[in-house]
């Protein structure tokens, strides 16, 4: 008796996009200056996969403070990464990232120095 060899394909359907899911948390730095790292979030389906669409996300402070420099990027290849500068000093900051027909994400806590 020999062995056999089976070979088989597997195809993943991606569904349509549902929620955001942020995927490198923000890490503050200096009042007015850019994050040290900046946030990146992605389109994701129901089943946790990525969704390549086109769609803007929009970032923003989750005490409705302002926020500067690219605040509405649109998704690439299900990602999106920011370029965002804070002007308020704070212990306790957190960006909401939002999508038309998506739900939305919240960052981790951060801290902006002043």
């Amino acid at each position: 008796p020999g062995l056999l060899t089976a070979t088989s394909t597997l195809s993943v359907v991606v569904g349509p996009a549902h929620h955001l899911q942020q995927e490198t948390a923000p890490v503050g730095g200096s009042a007015g200056q850019p994050l040290s790292v900046q946030p990146s979030v992605s389109v994701r389906d129901l089943g946790g996969n990525v969704v390549p669409t086109t769609v803007p996300v929009v970032a923003s402070l989750g005490s409705g403070a302002p926020i500067f420099g690219t605040i509405s990027v649109s998704v690439v290849n299900g990602l999106v990464t920011f370029d965002l500068i804070i002007n308020e000093p704070s212990s306790v900051h957190v960006l909401v990232f939002s999508a038309k027909g998506l739900l939305p994400t919240i960052s981790s806590v951060f801290a902006v120095s002043a």
